[in-house]
């Protein structure tokens, strides 16, 4: 969950980060709302930009704002950051979207850009969708009971889709929340599995993988009322309800549904997304898929790259939190720059005790991973807390995590998709 305060369009020092000739190309790409207010056409010909009155524009203190620049300043706002821009390019290279940029041009300039460049095909939405934001967030899985789920069918979702807004408003509403819920699919690529050509001679199906879906919820949040100071020096107060976002991915080739979302709104997406996706309520009916049993061999195979060495170039063991037996509730962290190094193997004929990488018979409740992937950015963390939860830096990371987490045995149902 993350809260839309359009911090970057809320105060003048904020409007500064952008360049003028940005914000005025893009004041007027949106016309009809720049002629209804009075004046600001003309002072955006001035040589020093109308902030004062940019910011009440931006706010939309005045209620007039058209949604499409309401939607537009949302994800602007959202990935005008360095996390940000790169969430954009990656989005765009799957796009084969080309964003010409200046030599030298910051993150908050280049989300101007990038916004023109994919306008037409949602292009930052796409990248909001993917990453969600980058900090880490709980992805929480629930899984059919085939361990297969339906292709994502456009046209039932489009029927659907009123219907599931319907019932999240009246859950927020019912939490004293806002209303306003509005889900927007985004598919992720897909391909198709490669076979021998005598296995396509002999008339062997070739068996397509079906598309990830990615879901992006936004809604409302709790109502804040804030004092403010008015222009002519009064004192006042004003009330509002914050636009929050949340979001699920649906993996039809595993039968799998992640959400990202407060604890208390999970159980009502896995039912509500349950009816939009598989007509039932209980369509996602098995949790409790994450384990953390491979770590007790001891060994470092437990955590190997086979299969993902052109995706991560390494993975290191670097927390772990266990609970001893028994109702005292007594709980140790164990942290290291890689646990692994720490294992030794017990020699009694030299005297020589073994050091475990977990003690027998304690519960593991959390491990912390440091992944590095191949490319520049820096390593990210992975946290395993079973049964159910997996928490990501970047939600962008998911796509090969959760292929790595199935075939590691981290996650223990279903068929492990082929990479």
């Amino acid at each position: 969950m993350s809260r839309d305060s359009k911090r970057r369009f809320a105060t003048v020092d904020a409007l500064k980060k952008f360049t003028p000739e940005r914000l005025r190309d893009f004041l007027f790409d949106f016309k009809d709302d720049v002629d209804s207010e009075v004046g600001l056409a003309m002072a955006l010909e001035d040589k020093v930009l109308p902030y004062e009155k940019l910011v009440d524009f931006f706010m939309n203190t005045n209620g007039k704002r058209s949604v499409e620049i309401l939607t537009a300043i949302f994800y602007i706002n959202a990935l005008a950051t360095p996390c940000g821009k790169r969430q954009i390019q990656a989005q765009a290279r799957r796009e084969n979207i080309l964003i010409v940029v200046p030599e030298r041009c910051t993150a908050h300039d280049y989300v101007f850009y990038a916004w023109k460049a994919g306008r037409d095909k949602d292009l930052l939405a796409k990248a909001f969708a993917r990453g969600s934001g980058h900090r880490k967030r709980g992805a929480v899985t629930f899984q059919t009971d085939a361990c297969c789920g339906p292709k994502w069918d456009a046209s039932a979702f489009e029927i659907g889709k009123l219907f599931f807004e319907q019932a999240m408003d009246k859950h927020f509403l019912g939490d004293q929340e806002g209303g306003g819920t509005e889900i927007t699919p985004y598919l992720e690529d897909g391909g198709v599995a490669s076979v021998s050509e005598d296995e396509v001679e002999d008339g062997a199906e070739v068996k397509s993988q079906m598309d990830d879906v990615w879901l992006l919820i936004r809604r409302g949040g709790e109502l804040i009322r804030q004092g403010i100071i008015n222009k002519n020096m009064t004192r006042g107060t004003v009330e509002y309800t914050p636009e929050l976002y949340d979001a699920a991915v649906y993996c039809p080739d595993v039968g799998e549904l992640r959400i990202y979302a407060p604890l208390k709104d999970r159980e009502v997406y896995r039912q509500q997304l349950g009816v939009l996706i598989g007509k039932s309520a209980g369509f996602f009916a098995r949790g409790g898929l994450l384990t953390l049993d491979p770590l007790k061999t001891g060994k470092r195979s437990a955590i190997k790259l086979e299969g993902f060495e052109n995706r991560i170039k390494w993975v290191r063991l670097v927390e772990l939190h266990w609970r001893m037996p028994g109702d005292d509730k007594e709980y140790f962290t164990h942290h290291a720059r890689d646990l692994f190094d720490l294992v030794r193997e017990p020699d009694p004929a030299n005297g020589v005790e073994g050091v475990p990488l977990v003690p027998p018979g304690v519960v593991l409740e959390r491990a912390d991973f440091l992944i590095k992937f191949c490319g520049g950015d820096p390593p990210r963390t992975l946290s395993i807390v079973p049964p159910e939860t997996a928490r990501y830096t970047r939600t962008d990371d998911a796509s090969a995590l959760e292929k790595w987490m199935r075939l590691r045995m981290f996650k223990v149902s279903g068929d492990a998709p082929q990479v």
